[in-house]
């Protein structure tokens, strides 16, 4: 969107109170092809990525007046025939999110080395992913992808990990009985 495009918020408004508006949700189905729809080859899928960078953009104060108005939906870009190419990823998904979304917190989310759309696009295309500054989390889940014996691991230990939460809340929970009991 332009900078014209963004000054119709009069317009916007004038809408809004003379139509009834309906939140259409921004949700991918769970079996869809457009959710796992595989990006230029690297085993991350477009569900996978598009709620990685909404999650960022939900967390981080990247300046916008009104970031869930900037997510990318669930159909920003479509997948053919189950996969989104490079050039489609690159030219679309990461201008907008450098030319709009992460206009003026591009350090906070990109490589601190990249610092022009077009080193980018040309970095996207060489090492995919590690554009991103937090990207372990794609990383590891195209790492499971390829080797899905270390998936199983990982999801022991997960467990794992959960059940020891849930004994030390446990634990937690008694205590604070136990000293309610006592005073």
């Amino acid at each position: 969107m332009n900078t014209s495009d963004q000054n119709v918020f009069t317009l916007d408004n004038a809408f809004q109170r003379r139509f009834d508006m309906a939140l259409i949700p921004n949700e991918l189905d769970e079996k869809s092809a457009q959710k796992n729809a595989e990006i230029a080859e690297t085993k991350i899928t477009w569900g996978t990525f598009w709620k990685w960078i909404n999650e960022k953009m939900m967390q981080s104060d990247t300046g916008m007046a009104s970031t869930e108005d900037k997510r990318l939906g669930a159909w920003f870009i479509v997948n053919q025939d189950g996969k989104i190419n490079e050039k489609v990823l690159a030219e679309k998904v990461l201008k907008y999110l450098w030319d709009d979304a992460f206009k003026f917190k591009r350090k906070d989310i990109f490589d601190e080395n990249i610092s022009s759309l077009e080193m980018l696009i040309n970095e996207f295309k060489k090492s995919r992913f590690k554009v991103f500054k937090e990207n372990d989390e794609l990383l590891r889940k195209q790492g499971e992808k390829q080797n899905p014996q270390n998936s199983d691991s990982s999801d022991e230990n997960a467990n794992e990990l959960g059940s020891n939460e849930q004994t030390n809340e446990s634990n937690l929970n008694e205590n604070s009985e136990q000293k309610n009991s006592e005073s």
